[in-house]
């Protein structure tokens, strides 16, 4: 897919986000990071019909698309430097949304979301997209702050 493709694709499914979704995204309320981030892959579905969009998906098929002894590994990635938390826990990695195919070595984009009233780890996020995309060979590798009015979406 096309970088201006997936960016058309991308900011429609933010547009339904804002347009039926806003109370989510208002600070006074605070809502879970989760409840928004499902709320965005149900949106990004429209846009995205080849594809399939998970949140927090944390399995994938074995080298070469291959399922390995009837199972799925659990998807890792290779972190170096400080990593905050157990070190085993933070290398095994549950993105915040992946569009991409299940069961198959199709990975679209990898999305990592924060709230701008709540962005402590931001630079640990960066770190974590940069191995998703070396490691898991995802097309796209977005992070996306977003707050009660706009959005900031960096393509890493």
């Amino acid at each position: 897919m096309k970088d201006y493709q997936f960016e058309i694709l991308l900011n429609s499914g933010l547009k339904e986000l804002y347009a039926k979704d806003n109370v989510l995204l208002d600070s006074k309320y605070n809502i879970n990071e989760r409840t928004i981030t499902h709320r965005l892959a149900y949106h990004l579905t429209t846009f995205f019909k080849d594809y399939d969009v998970d949140c927090e998906y944390n399995r994938m098929s074995g080298e070469n698309g291959f399922i390995t002894e009837g199972d799925y590994w659990v998807k890792t990635i290779n972190l170096e430097g400080p990593i905050p938390g157990d070190e085993e826990e933070a290398k095994t990695v549950f993105p915040d949304i992946i569009i991409h195919k299940r069961k198959q070595p199709v990975n679209l984009a990898i999305i990592e979301v924060k709230m701008k009233w709540k962005n402590r780890a931001k630079d640990f996020d960066y770190k974590k997209l940069k191995a998703y995309k070396k490691d898991l060979k995802y097309e796209f590798a977005i992070f996306l702050e977003l707050d009660e009015n706009k959005y900031l979406c960096d393509f890493v």
